[in-house]
């Protein structure tokens, strides 16, 4: 019977054994798999891979050079006609690449705006000198984009990403003993692309510099300059700001050059410049200049800088504070030069006396004689005088009661009778 059970014991943890070494070796096939045919070998791939792009600024931008100067893709296109961009495409890799254009669509998640994944209605209307071309490593290369507006299509602005993919002209294979796979490496470069299709006034680039403040930021000296954008279109100028001191002329700094990000259409945007710790508290001549293009706009402030956020909150305190001590010294002086001093009154008489001065009031106007005004008027009296007698009622009540000292009242000697005396025997 025991050798039985000591057979069956041991039957158990030979299949067991088998499990665990067969589910090992698929494990093992699973990373070998990976490893050589799929995820480290597509990195690798990609990491031979590269290229960088860059906008050239200008480009056919007839009468809106204000959107087309700079490093970003804005244009602006007119139904039935056509305007071009160059893009210069740079190869950092050690290998040959094949490059392709196209234009896709821009997603807007929870307000984060990333590249999508289908193409934009825009990328039929884009035509490019080179696509699908080789580019050998180390070679840069300039490309240009024309963009032609078909007749029929409304008055839109189109926010969408260039795309530049870079591949291996031909796949590459990784074999071992057991397992081969073949994967085509891949990399991109997306950049932001704004089409505004309509009339070009419309588009026109209109912003303006709205204010400036001092700010202290990391123990810093900054000034925050505002800018609203009133067009249609996306702006990013850049500038310069001098400071002049109001009290001493010959203390100036500047011009402090400065640059900013995208502002979109119809909005606001607050970007701040370094200033130097010389700049001292004190009242400054600012000046203020940005540009988008050939579109400059320049403005001049009278500020009083502080550099701190408590100094605003302290003297409007302060302000306060002189305030109502003002008021207290006015109502001192006033009594002392009619030289009488407000002396206290009661509730009662302060009613009374306010009572009887709406009364004189009332009936200092013409009013007719009749008998309905007197009993209204005697209505009133007997209002005032309840009212009164109310007010003394409760502050005879309020005032503690006085205990009344007790007289001793003399006590009068009671006479004694005389007690008849026995006679004695």
């Amino acid at each position: 019977m025991e050798p039985l059970v000591f057979s069956q014991i041991a039957n158990e943890k030979a299949k067991s054994m088998k499990k665990r070494v067969a589910s090992t070796a698929l494990l093992l096939a699973f990373l070998t798999v990976t490893s050589f045919g799929g995820i480290n070998h597509t990195e690798s791939v990609a990491a031979g891979l590269g290229i960088s792009v860059r906008v050239i600024p200008g480009g056919n931008q007839v009468g809106q050079e204000a959107v087309g100067a700079n490093k970003r893709m804005w244009m602006i296109v007119k139904q039935g006609d056509t305007r071009s961009r160059e893009i210069q495409i740079s190869s950092t890799s050690s290998i040959s690449q094949l490059i392709s254009f196209s234009i896709v669509d821009a997603v807007t998640i929870n307000g984060v705006t990333s590249v999508g994944k289908t193409l934009n209605e825009a990328n039929s209307w884009a035509q490019f000198s080179q696509n699908n071309f080789i580019l050998q490593a180390g070679a840069r290369k300039t490309v240009s984009m024309e963009i032609s507006v078909p007749n029929g299509i409304g008055d839109k602005a189109v926010e969408a990403y260039l795309v530049a993919s870079a591949e291996s002209p031909k796949p590459s294979a990784q074999t071992n003993a057991q397992y081969s796979a073949v994967v085509k490496g891949q990399a991109r470069f997306a950049h932001g692309l704004f089409l505004a299709v309509g009339d070009y006034e419309k588009f026109r680039v209109n912003f303006s510099i709205d204010d400036v403040k001092d700010t202290r930021r990391n123990g810093k000296k900054k000034l925050q300059i505002f800018i609203n954008n009133k067009g249609l279109t996306p702006i990013a100028p850049s500038g310069d700001v001098t400071l002049q001191n109001a009290d001493f002329p010959d203390l100036r700094f500047g011009p402090i050059r400065y640059l900013t990000a995208r502002v979109n259409p119809e909005s606001k945007a607050v970007f701040v410049v370094d200033l130097p710790e010389e700049v001292i508290p004190g009242r400054w001549k600012i000046f203020v200049k940005a540009s988008q293009g050939n579109v400059t706009e320049t403005k001049v402030f009278e500020k009083t800088l502080r550099f701190s956020k408590w100094f605003d909150i302290l003297f409007n305190i302060g302000r306060v504070f002189v305030f109502i001590i003002g008021l207290i010294l006015f109502r001192k002086s006033w009594h002392l030069f009619r030289g009488t001093s407000p002396a206290p009154q009661s509730l009662t008489k302060k009613a009374r006396s306010f009572l009887r001065s709406l009364r004189e009031r009332v009936n200092s106007k013409a009013k007719p004689e009749n008998s309905q005004s007197r009993k209204i008027e005697s209505d009133i009296d007997a209002e005032v005088e309840r009212f009164l007698e109310e007010i003394r009622t409760r502050r005879k009540k309020a005032s503690p009661k006085k205990a009344s000292p007790k007289k001793a009242s003399p006590k009068k000697a009671s006479p004694k009778k005389a007690s008849p005396k026995k006679a004695r025997a």
